[in-house]
């Protein structure tokens, strides 16, 4: 499993060591239930970032009450996780940030992972993760906080149905997302930006990527 952030003295030089958690959760409770929700076989550890001992889990569904207040939850986990909130607003409304780190593998699908996580403000995430995930329809479905989007892997893509729909505040989204991806559905960019507020620059690198895809897969 992986460490999480600590103090380390290197040469009398104190330091702080980057969290290496698999996936951390920034949270705000107001003294109810979070449950983590996931799919398929998973085996993690969690830390619920409010002083209670640390668990380990292989449920989907993992729940954890908190008194009124803002949380850090680390996610340490080393086979493939697949986050699935699927618009359960009683516990996607709690998710503030999402961080994801570069070794995390989210396996083939992340299909309505975080539908509905409408306060959600950042999502984090390197190339890697994403890297053999081929169905992404409705992850972000909602994300009506998110004002920008981290560049993600989307080489074993096939389908992208409402990916990023009514991200009603989406403005940036990074170049070259779309270059190279899998044997694509003939849906498979239904709805995808519908209601985004995606700016000339965005809409740009999102035309040229998929330009480039399409020269790709015909050449």
């Amino acid at each position: 499993m992986r460490l999480r952030a600590t103090s380390i003295n290197i040469f009398g030089q104190s330091a702080e060591v980057a969290d290496l958690a698999s996936i951390v959760y920034g949270i705000t409770n107001s003294g109810s239930a979070f449950n983590l929700r996931s799919s398929g076989t998973v085996n993690y550890t969690i830390d619920w970032g409010d002083g209670s001992a640390e668990q380990t889990s292989t449920l989907n569904n993992l729940a954890h009450t908190f008194t009124a207040g803002d949380y850090t939850l680390r996610l340490n986990t080393d086979v493939a996780y697949r986050p699935l909130f699927n618009d359960v607003s009683a516990d996607i409304d709690q998710i503030v940030t999402t961080t994801i780190a570069n070794d995390t593998n989210f396996g083939t699908s992340l299909e309505n992972a975080w539908s509905g996580a409408n306060n959600m403000i950042t999502f984090s995430c390197g190339v890697q993760p994403t890297s053999n995930v081929s169905n992404f329809n409705n992850a972000w479905l909602n994300c009506s906080s998110l004002t920008s989007f981290p560049s993600i892997a989307t080489t074993n893509a096939t389908t992208f149905v409402n990916a990023w729909k009514n991200n009603t505040n989406l403005i940036v989204f990074p170049p070259s997302v779309f270059d190279s991806t899998g044997t694509l559905a003939s849906n498979a960019f239904e709805g995808t930006f519908n209601n985004c507020a995606l700016n000339a620059q965005s809409l740009g690198y999102i035309l040229i990527s998929l330009n480039k895809m399409v020269h790709l897969t015909s050449s």
